[in-house]
């Protein structure tokens, strides 16, 4: 398999280089619009033999035919994407339309117009389903009804109605893939993702040697560890069947916020918990409950389920985080 990602060196992208580098026969082509820093390298150093970095702006789409003919790509998980800020949809709107749909439809045409690409998965985001979650309901299935309230939502379901339409067209293997809410080692902020979820800044304060106050303990998220997601991914590239156009990826089962503090906590972070939101440094707010989303999807086609739980999560996390950042 000569696997290229997009948008590799993001913090979703080097834990699925690390989970996927690490099975025999997987090559990949990892390309971004810059080359990885010490950090990731060294996080990526037992692996980086089945690596080759490359530079690579997917609204090129020029660039984007050129990688997948000179590499002989076979299989693409495209992951490359803006996550913007609520400033970022008024600022920086064309730009997150250009790298979210531009890129796509570039990668798209890439694959359909290559006969050596068998399978292309792009990577959505469990956001379609709303800032707010859906929370008064059981589980979010891929049949949910989606609720397109920010840019990147409307974006990624753009993609995903383009994905399968392509995909039809052109009797290609090509599928999107919703991601829940990630946490796991080496996130940090990027232009392309402004903003730390909650675990995240729980690791910076142990990377930093910082205490961290907390607050929100009621408020759930099924929060999904990244390897998992490479798991995952992993499984639907080599699946005997895709039934679906669309398949959620995430951990499935409620997990409260405090309880996530509490695991990294017992890794060595030092938690103190605030009496009010206002007085936190990491807070997690009553409408930022997220309604577990179905993997039944998933189970169903590729035979996987992820199923890291939060305390090993936070181990693996802890352990494999990013040495220094130079």
């Amino acid at each position: 398999m000569k696997l290229l990602i997009t948008g590799a060196l993001g913090f979703v992208g080097i834990n699925i280089m690390r989970t996927l580098a690490a099975r025999a026969g997987v090559e990949i082509v990892a390309a971004d619009l810059h080359p990885p820093d010490r950090a990731i390298r060294r996080f990526l150093a037992p692996l980086n033999q089945a690596i080759r970095f490359i530079t690579l702006d997917v609204t090129d789409r020029a660039a984007v035919r050129n990688v997948i003919t000179e590499f002989g790509i076979t299989h693409i998980i495209h992951g490359a994407a803006a996550t913007p800020s609520p400033q970022d949809e008024i600022a920086k709107t064309t730009q997150i339309v250009d790298v979210n749909l531009g890129g796509v439809i570039n990668v798209l045409d890439a694959s359909v117009a290559s006969a050596d690409v068998a399978r292309l998965l792009v990577v959505s985001s469990s956001g379609v389903y709303g800032l707010t979650g859906q929370s008064g309901m059981g589980v979010l299935t891929e049949e949910s009804p989606p609720a397109l309230d920010s840019l990147y939502a409307v974006t990624k379901r753009s993609a995903e109605l383009l994905a399968a339409r392509y995909a039809a067209l052109h009797g290609k293997r090509i599928a999107s893939v919703r991601l829940g809410p990630i946490y796991g080692p080496g996130e940090r902020t990027s232009a392309a993702r402004p903003r730390m979820s909650a675990p995240g800044q729980l690791l910076e304060a142990r990377r930093n040697d910082q205490p961290v106050t907390v607050w929100g303990a009621d408020v759930i998220r099924d929060w999904t560890y990244a390897g998992d997601v490479g798991e995952g991914l992993y499984a639907l590239l080599v699946a005997e069947r895709w039934q679906y156009p669309v398949y959620n990826l995430s951990y499935g089962r409620p997990v409260s916020f405090g309880t996530m503090a509490e695991t990294f906590q017992q890794q060595g972070v030092e938690i103190l918990w605030a009496e009010s939101a206002e007085a936190a440094d990491v807070r997690m707010l009553p409408e930022q409950t997220r309604t577990p989303l179905s993997t039944a999807r998933l189970l169903e086609d590729s035979g996987y389920r992820p199923q890291t739980s939060p305390e090993q999560g936070a181990a693996l996390s802890c352990a494999l985080d990013l040495k220094d950042s130079g």
